[in-house]
């Protein structure tokens, strides 16, 4: 009898340690966080320029950048840049703290605590949206005629 309650404890054992390896495999998926967000079109016809410094290649497509928002390591928007054709519009940190409307017009987020993992970005604790895989340190998601570039650090 005491052989068979050995056996059931070394069972529940093997079990527990098995669970153990699989809980803590499943952990290691590596979480990045986001470093800038860059909003493009995607340029179809290869005679357009809409400006010599927004033209961006990736993945063989060519994208026109509109804007570029950079992110400090607490999360905060510490700068914007807004592509024109004349050349490019930088609003630093104290612009922007003055003038909310001029990110809120753009859609980005004045704090930034979204993390990629698994090719979806997450806020908080909750699946936001997947994105496409496009270099080890960028990730794209369309929206309407915009592609949504989000880089990592």
């Amino acid at each position: 009898m005491n052989i068979h309650r050995i056996k059931n404890s070394s069972n529940y054992i093997l079990l527990f340690c098995c669970f153990i390896v699989l809980v803590g495999c499943n952990a290691q998926t590596p979480t990045y966080k986001l470093d800038e967000i860059w909003i493009a079109k995607e340029v179809k016809d290869k005679g357009y320029i809409y400006s010599e410094d927004s033209q961006l290649k990736l993945s063989e497509k060519l994208f026109s950048l509109r804007y570029k928002a950079f992110y400090g390591i607490n999360g905060e928007i510490v700068q914007l840049k807004k592509y024109l054709p004349e050349g490019s519009l930088i609003y630093g940190q104290e612009d922007l703290r003055k003038d909310k409307q001029i990110y809120m017009s753009v859609g980005i987020p004045q704090n930034l605590s979204w993390t990629i993992k698994d090719n979806k970005i997450i806020k908080g604790n909750s699946k936001v949206f997947a994105v496409e895989n496009l270099t080890d340190s960028l990730f794209c998601q369309k929206l309407n005629d915009n592609s949504i570039i989000f880089k990592i650090r």
